[in-house]
């Protein structure tokens, strides 16, 4: 395929993802799938990249705010006593990574206080 014909991409958005995967799960179930939390959290600094590259505008608030919604997830998990420890090495991960890509990447440095 020539590059003029190459379609333009859509840009990705993590918050977007994030309620996807989560209103999938409140409709499959009543609990929360972890893994599939986990898989999620995994995702984060991946979303960090592509959100804030292909949508310079608001890509770091869609990244966020998914951030914020998982968040908001595991806090109500820990009330309930249901959080997993492997949920909870999950989001240590995700933060430590993001915490290095929003230092290392140019203009980036705002997700720290996310």
């Amino acid at each position: 395929m020539e590059p003029s014909q190459v379609q333009p991409r859509q840009p990705t958005d993590y918050e977007t993802y994030v309620l996807e995967v989560l209103s999938t799960m409140k409709r499959k179930s009543s609990t929360i799938d972890q893994s599939a939390l986990r898989q999620c959290l995994g995702l984060s600094s991946s979303y960090l990249v592509s959100d804030t590259t292909m949508n310079p505008t608001s890509g770091i608030i869609s990244w966020g705010a998914g951030l914020n919604q998982l968040v908001d997830v595991l806090t109500a998990l820990h009330a309930r006593g249901e959080l997993e420890l492997e949920t909870v090495n999950a989001a240590s991960k995700a933060c430590s990574e993001c915490w290095t890509v929003a230092g290392n990447w140019r203009g980036l440095e705002e997700c720290r206080e996310v």
